[in-house]
């Protein structure tokens, strides 16, 4: 996706979860990460919830400031 939107891979420093409506690699919010990751999860049968855990997501008070 980040090739897809930006026409190259990303950098050691830029964001996987982004933004897809801004021009640059913007880190997304949680709650579009937690989007994304679902949607990545359901095209590969993978558990949406075990990725979440592994993530550390899966806490109902995750912060906007959350590395990934």
């Amino acid at each position: 996706m980040f090739h897809k939107k930006f026409g190259r891979l990303p950098g050691p420093n830029e964001e996987l979860f982004f933004d897809e409506t801004q021009a640059e690699p913007i880190r997304a919010s949680i709650d579009a990460i937690k989007r994304q990751l679902f949607d990545a999860a359901e095209a590969r049968g993978l558990n949406f919830f075990i990725l979440l855990s592994c993530l550390g997501l899966n806490s109902p008070v995750v912060s906007e400031q959350l590395p990934i």
